[in-house]
């Protein structure tokens, strides 16, 4: 069978990719209750839109963007942290190894890197 016949059996409800859930141990301790991040998947054009920044703040405004929650731009949140942007209020309440698996789901959900046995070994251990 040639590509264009296997990519025209393909069934295209399949080619969505699900978003990924990311609990944050750290702060579910605090809370005493689960606090899960969960990221989206961007379009083209969202990331086309980013501005030119460095590393760090791309880092930090590709997970806001792709943040399906919580809602870290709800003003009593901003309010509650002292913050201004929702960006502040990722750097305040996260600590750099969080930011790291939030944007390594976010590679994961942009197809950047695979679902393999270490993540799934991360799963069991309660990180996602």
């Amino acid at each position: 069978m040639s590509t264009l016949d296997t990519l025209l059996s393909i069934d295209n409800s399949k080619l969505s990719v699900e978003n990924e859930k990311i609990s944050i141990i750290r702060l579910s301790k605090m809370a005493g209750e689960d606090i899960v991040f969960e990221i989206r998947p961007l379009s083209i054009k969202e990331i086309n839109s980013f501005p030119k920044m460095d590393d760090t703040d791309m880092l930090i405004h590709a997970i806001y963007m792709a943040l399906v929650s919580p809602k870290l731009s709800d003003e009593k949140l901003l309010k509650k942290y002292d913050c201004l942007t929702p960006k502040e209020l990722i750097k305040k309440i996260l600590l750099p190894a969080e930011i790291s698996a939030l944007y390594s789901a976010f590679n994961r959900v942009m197809g950047f890197a695979e679902n393999d046995k270490n993540n799934e070994k991360i799963s069991e251990e309660g990180l996602i």
